[in-house]
């Protein structure tokens, strides 16, 4: 496939680290800015789901897991608690992340 080099217009192939015409290294993704914005946008959708959805779920199963019994399907609840703190963490780093690429790509 072929893309257009964003130093001197020209056609390269999109497999290509340096263009041939003028030398401008391509070290950018090969993705257009359309679809690379695109992208990134979806996954911050995502990260933005997963936050809260981790801390209502860390919410809701460690407050089950207090009023039921420490048999084992307390421990069911508490290890569900443990997976919605680490999906809200992992969601809020990810939202961070993606909201650094979106700056640093200035899209």
């Amino acid at each position: 496939m072929l893309v257009k080099c964003t130093e001197c217009g020209q056609e390269i192939s999109d497999s290509a680290r340096v263009c041939p015409h003028c030398g401008y290294s391509l070290t950018r993704e090969t993705l257009p800015v359309d679809e690379f914005s695109r992208c990134l946008r979806k996954q911050r959708v995502i990260a933005t789901i997963l936050l809260p959805s981790g801390a209502v779920l860390a919410l809701i199963a460690s407050s089950i897991a207090d009023l039921v019994y420490p048999e084992w399907y307390g421990v069911v609840f508490q290890v569900l608690a443990i997976a919605g703190v680490a999906a809200a963490v992992y969601g809020a780093i990810w939202h961070v992340v993606i909201l650094f690429r979106l700056w640093w790509h200035r899209i």
